[in-house]
């Protein structure tokens, strides 16, 4: 939470407690030899009539920044999640996962969709579909095929900022994730559902699968 909220948080709070502390010790206040004359209980009144005033605007004040600052991270996560479909630019892509990351860890709202919208994001990256491509010599009993990877820093950027900022509970869910021809290398998937992904002919090297469901995957 940024950290203006904190403070007006903090003063909302703190205010009726002065309120309730006030209510309790006013007939006590009453008893003041000086409350007796006009001019001290119309200065009481008039005291306690500003403090009320004051916790209004402290309760309104509050409120018109929550609003704002709902609506700004509103238009923040529309953004990330258009500049994830951005099929042309991978520094776009990557922007926008890092500001879904950002986003993450400001707000508590919104933290628990944001797994699921970078998972998607890596189940269906934004590359044309294509067969793995290999190159073979003539006499291919001689020599293994080469296989082109695709090169994927968004999509390795994407599995590490999943690890940032998970909280526990379920898993991420890469089920049937395509990611045949992917050089993955050092790739962070601890832990994550990869039931029936597709794997094949993918760099692992030197990627940390520890504790990550590969039931079904090839």
């Amino acid at each position: 939470m940024p950290k203006r909220l904190i403070i007006i948080a903090g003063l909302f709070i703190v205010a009726p407690v002065v309120t309730v502390i006030l209510a309790a010790l006013l007939p006590e206040i009453l008893k003041w030899p000086w409350l007796g004359e006009k001019e001290g209980l119309s200065v009481l009144i008039r005291n306690l009539g500003l403090l009320l005033a004051g916790l209004f605007g402290v309760w309104l004040a509050w409120h018109r920044t929550r609003i704002a600052e709902q609506g700004h991270i509103t238009d923040r996560y529309s953004k990330a999640v258009e500049q994830l479909g951005d099929r042309e630019n991978i520094s776009v892509r990557i922007g926008g996962l890092y500001a879904l990351k950002r986003i993450a860890l400001d707000s508590d709202t919104d933290h628990p969709t944001i797994p699921d919208v970078i998972a998607n994001f890596i189940r269906h990256p934004p590359y044309d579909t294509f067969d793995v491509q290999i190159e073979k010599d003539e006499d291919e009993e001689e020599k293994a095929p080469e296989i082109i990877l695709r090169d994927c820093p968004d999509i390795i950027v994407a599995c590490q900022i999943l690890q940032d900022i998970y909280k526990g509970g379920k898993q991420p869910n890469l089920q049937r994730a395509k990611l045949a021809g992917f050089d993955l290398e050092q790739v962070n998937l601890h832990g994550v559902n990869l039931t029936k992904a597709n794997l094949r002919y993918s760099n692992l090297r030197e990627a940390n699968i520890q504790a990550a469901v590969l039931e079904g995957a090839n």
